[in-house]
């Protein structure tokens, strides 16, 4: 992408190609000349792509677990701990399309505060 961005189709046929090695999101943009790769990402998604890896993908299907259970579960029950702020990121998600409720508080293990308890909002 050293002069014109490429076309939908080229984009596309690269991330995926990059992808399927490995590379993060942030090394496919370096790669393909973004000067900014989040603007890689949000062209990508804008197509239709999907770009999330590996690790937000098993944290989102962990979520969709949970609010399927109809337990009781909390942010601390996600495996996000490489990224912290991905877990309140899901929820906020659930929350805004109205999948979650809020049903009480707890201790936090990891926090100075209390930690929010979610329920599937069919449950």
């Amino acid at each position: 992408m050293t002069n014109k961005p490429l076309k939908a189709d080229e984009l596309i046929h690269e991330y995926n190609h990059f992808r399927s090695f490995g590379y993060s999101n942030h090394e496919i943009g370096v790669r393909l000349g973004y000067f900014n790769p989040a603007h890689m990402v949000s062209r990508l998604r804008r197509l239709g792509v999907d770009t999330d890896s590996a690790y937000v993908a098993r944290a989102r299907k962990v979520v969709d677990r949970l609010i399927d259970s109809g337990e009781p579960f909390t942010v601390e029950m996600l495996p996000t701990l490489d990224e912290p702020t991905l877990g309140g990121s899901l929820l906020s998600a659930a929350v805004r399309d109205g999948r979650v409720v809020e049903v009480g508080r707890l201790v936090s293990r990891r926090a100075r505060r209390d930690a929010l308890v979610w329920r599937g909002a069919a449950s």
